[in-house]
């Protein structure tokens, strides 16, 4: 979905910075203000990600998205009319 769907005043980029255990608390320093023009900073997937994914044993369960940004928003959104977008 388009970026400019999301509100900013509803919305935050949560870093999901190394830590010593992937688990939370979500660390506040880590939420920054929704600013859409930024998100390409985000695309790599880093090398903590991937560390993390290389030494998790083959059927032993893990964490989805380790070390990648979100894009977390507080309310409800109407995805109706939302163009779906093939990859």
């Amino acid at each position: 979905m388009s970026a400019a769907f999301f509100s900013p005043n509803n919305t935050v980029i949560w870093e999901y910075r190394e830590r010593p255990h992937p688990h939370f608390p979500i660390d506040e320093s880590e939420c920054l203000p929704y600013e859409p023009r930024l998100l390409g900073k985000y695309t790599e997937v880093g090398e903590w990600t991937r560390r993390y994914y290389a030494k998790v044993k083959p059927g032993a369960p893990v964490l989805a998205y380790v070390g990648i940004a979100h894009v977390l928003y507080k309310g409800h959104l109407n995805v109706e009319e939302v163009k779906i977008i093939e990859v």
